[in-house]
């Protein structure tokens, strides 16, 4: 488990199983640093993007870790009316 720290480029609101809150709907891209939180405190580095479709893809990369295409929903993309 690990504790994660980083900033999305450039910043975006997003409403958890909505619609993005604000900003252009162009792919954003992160960087985070992880922290291990069982007292070993090996740190990760966790990058990629956020898709319009509302899906994170991520690379995280560390002593022992090396994963690639990570993919997680974050939002659900606003259906046009």
């Amino acid at each position: 488990m690990a504790r994660v720290a980083g900033a999305i480029d450039p910043l975006l609101q997003v409403e958890r199983f909505g619609k993005p809150l604000g900003g252009s709907p162009h792919t954003r891209t992160f960087h985070m640093i992880a922290t291990e939180v069982d007292g070993r405190n090996r740190v990760a580095n966790v990058t990629g993007t956020i898709e319009q479709n509302g899906w994170l893809r991520a690379t995280i990369q560390g002593p022992g870790v090396a994963c690639q295409n990570i993919n997680v929903p974050l939002y659900n993309p606003a259906v046009p009316r």
